[in-house]
This record gives C-alpha cells, structure tokens and sequence, in this order.
C-alpha cells in the first residue's frame, strides 16, 4: 500500500497554475484515487472487526444461556451473591459458570466474589475473576471482587495433629471479614440486606435463585428461621423424589443458604475463630430457630479437594442428586411451612402412621402408607444402612432433623425415623397399628 501511494504521489504535478478549475482538473484523478484505495481497506478492517465480534457473542450466548428456564425471579435488590474462593481456580471457574448460566442477567442481583489470598496471592484465580467481570459487563450483571490478604498467623498453632488449625481459622476469618464488608453499604455499594452465599466448589439449579425468591418474605418475616438453605444432607436419589416439597429442620444445612443481615449482626460480635459451620449448628445460636430445607437439593458440591477432605464426600455427598425440572414457585402455597401449619401436618400425619416393631421392616416388609421406624438411642448404624442417609450427628442433633425427627419419601409415602425414646409432641400421641 505505501508503495503504491508513493506512485500516486509522484504522479501529481510539481507546480499548479492558480485557480478552482487548474487545481480541480489536475489533483482530482490522484486524490479520487488515493480515497478508494482508503475506502478498500477501512472496509476489510470493518468486516474482520464485525466478523470477531459476531463470534464473540455467539460464544457468550452458548455459555450463558440457560438450559432450562420456567420462570425468571423477580429478586429484590437488597439480595446479593457472595461467593468464596481460595486457590482452586478450576473449581471456582465451574462455579462461576453455574452461577453466570442460571442468573437472570440483571444488574439488580450483584455478584460478590471474596477471593482468600491470607497465604499468598493465586494469579489464576486473579486471571479467571477478570475474565468473568469482563463478561459480567456484556451481560449486565453487576460483579464485584475483593481479595482477603490481611495475615493473622502470630496466634495460630496446628498444636492437634488430625486437624490444619491454620487453614480453618483462615476459613472463618475470611467469612467474618467478606460478609461484614458485603453488609456494609459504604463497601459493597448496596443496601444489602440479605445474602445467598456458595462457595467454589457448588453448581447451581436453574430454580435456586427462584427457591431464595420465593422464601425472603417467610425467612425476613417469621421469627422462628435462623435461614434458608438450598442444600439436603439425605438427598441421594432414592430420597429426592418431589421437587416441590420442602422441609422445617433443627440442623443446619449450609452448603448454599441465605444470611439476612439482622442475623450477621446477632452474630458478628461473637464468630468464632474455626469451625463457623459447626458452631452455628449449636443451640447458643440457633435459639431453637430452623431452617428451611428442599427435599432435593438446589446445589450440588463438588467438592472433593479441599480443606476438609471429609470421608462422606464419595460415599454421601458427591451423591446427593440436584433438581433438574424446576418448579414455578409462584403457583406454590407454601403456608404449609409456617410454624404451626408445619407441626400440624408433619405431626398429624405421623400420628396415622404404621409403626414398625423392627426398622428392618423397612425393607423386608414394605408398607402401602407412612411408617415410622424406630431406632437405637446414640446408634443409626442399622438404620442409615437401610435407608442411605447420614448416620452422624453434631452435638447430638442429627441431619435434617425437626423436632427428633427424620422424615424421607420411602415407598411412595413418607417413613418417619425417630429413636426409642422419643416422645410425641403433645397432642399428637401415636395412634397408627403396629407392625407386624
């Protein structure tokens, strides 16, 4: 090109007599010339810029677009998602996705990502958390990030073998410090007044944002829920059948839950030092309060390295199937949850229930109605064998239970498993044959 404006330029006349027609007539044919030859290549660099960009967001399309959608949330902007990560990238990068497919594209639903850089900073996690706020851009989606580098290792020993002391104070620490800053508007920029948290190793399902929705008035509005989770200890496949059903429970699920911030300040000034998740199933902070819990599950976690490394994750937890349909929450009469409408129909039907003299009977003699089925007390061995769910406890209290009890679909009704020395709430004293 640059030769061939040399040619058009040496062309032109070295001296040009005055006037508009001597100017017109001898500058005209090289200037019209040297124009279109501009014109030609402004617009092959016009149509590679279009072509990149059509690429581009048919690639975006493909990420994002979810594979099932019934029904957008319409979601307050007072809620937003925080979610924390530390150094698996790979991991936060299928979260992310997740999360990213199922959002409904709004700015009025911020994402907040708490990276923990207490030990050192991780470049790809850095590099994987600019690539989303780079899409969340295009997509309308507001997306925040901030790093936890503060060190607060002078106090710290790893003075019991079995455990990392270090590791698990940075994980409450960085809980602490992430949630008092997404509650704080100077901070985050929003009256956040509730908060979905996750965490780097949890895929979403297309409803969760609507089961949050759909659960803000009862959890902002009634005194007995401590939260919402999304998660369901027992939910393996065999018992996480009804979408739609949904459960009061003692125990607290975590593993994707909704924080309100009159909770965050009751407990802020006393968050302990490890072990955020066990403390919070303790008495001195739930106060009796429950959780809301589906029946199946609205997260799964994936979550085999970390931390933890618990044992259940392969026999339990990687196992625990999530909703794949989705529900309209909107056509829903949740009423049945509030406090005493729940106790009314969880109690009133276990009253009518058959009792099994041998939890065995669960499985060699299976009943056409609800059952109850008993076991030892301090010993679920038997009886999580049989059924598939979680055998341990914390402080006493078993997973997903309400009031000493464990209720799970079991042959197209419900079994309801309590210990032999349970005792019925007043007014609802077994009545239902014994078998057999």
């Amino acid at each position: 090109m640059e030769n061939r404006l040399k040619e058009h330029s040496s062309a032109q006349p070295t001296s040009q007599t005055p006037g508009r027609g001597n100017l017109v007539q001898t500058s005209s044919p090289s200037n019209k010339s040297t124009w279109r030859l501009c014109a030609v290549w402004v617009a092959r660099f016009l149509v590679i810029i279009l072509f990149i960009l059509s690429k581009a967001k048919l690639v975006i399309i493909e990420e994002t677009s979810p594979t099932h959608t019934i029904q957008q949330p319409s979601i307050p902007s007072s809620t937003a998602v925080l979610l924390f990560t530390h150094s698996r990238h790979d991991y936060l990068n299928r979260s992310l996705t997740s999360l990213f497919t199922h959002h409904p594209q709004t700015s009025e639903l911020p994402i907040f990502v708490s990276k923990d850089q207490q030990d050192k900073e991780y470049p790809n996690v850095d590099k994987l958390v600019a690539e989303f706020s780079r899409r969340a851009a295009l997509q309308g989606i507001t997306f925040k990030s901030w790093s936890h580098a503060k060190c607060y290792e002078d106090d710290v020993t790893n003075d019991e073998a079995f455990i990392d002391n270090i590791a698990y104070r940075r994980i409450s620490r960085h809980y602490k410090w992430a949630l008092s800053r997404i509650f704080d508007p100077a901070i985050s920029g929003f009256d956040v007044r509730r908060v979905v948290i996750l965490e780097d190793d949890i895929e979403i399902a297309s409803d969760m944002l609507n089961y949050f929705v759909a659960f803000t008035p009862m959890l902002e509005n009634d005194p007995s829920l401590f939260c919402v989770s999304a998660w369901n200890d027992n939910g393996i496949p065999d018992l996480a059948l009804n979408e739609s059903q949904f459960h009061r429970t003692d125990f607290f699920p975590g593993l994707g839950w909704m924080l309100t911030r009159k909770l965050w300040t009751e407990l802020k000034p006393k968050w302990p030092l490890m072990f955020w998740d066990d403390w919070l199933r303790h008495e001195e902070q739930t106060k009796g309060r429950h959780c809301i819990r589906p029946e199946v599950s609205r997260t799964a976690n994936f979550g085999e390295k970390g931390v933890s490394q618990s044992f259940h994750f392969q026999k339990h937890v990687s196992r625990v199937t999530v909703a794949k349909n989705g529900v309209n929450f909107s056509q829903l009469n949740l009423s049945y949850l509030e406090p005493e409408e729940y106790d009314n129909m969880l109690f009133g039907r276990m009253k009518k229930a058959k009792r099994l003299r041998f939890s065995n009977y669960l499985t060699s003699r299976p009943q056409d109605c609800d059952v109850i089925a008993f076991y030892p007390d301090n010993n679920m061995e038997a009886i999580s064998r049989r059924t598939g769910i979680m055998g341990d406890h914390r402080n006493g209290m078993r997973r997903t239970s309400y009031k000493g009890v464990i209720v799970i679909p079991w042959n197209g009704h419900w079994a309801f498993l309590v210990s032999r020395s349970w005792k019925a709430p007043e007014g609802f004293d077994l009545e239902g044959e014994e078998c057999c």
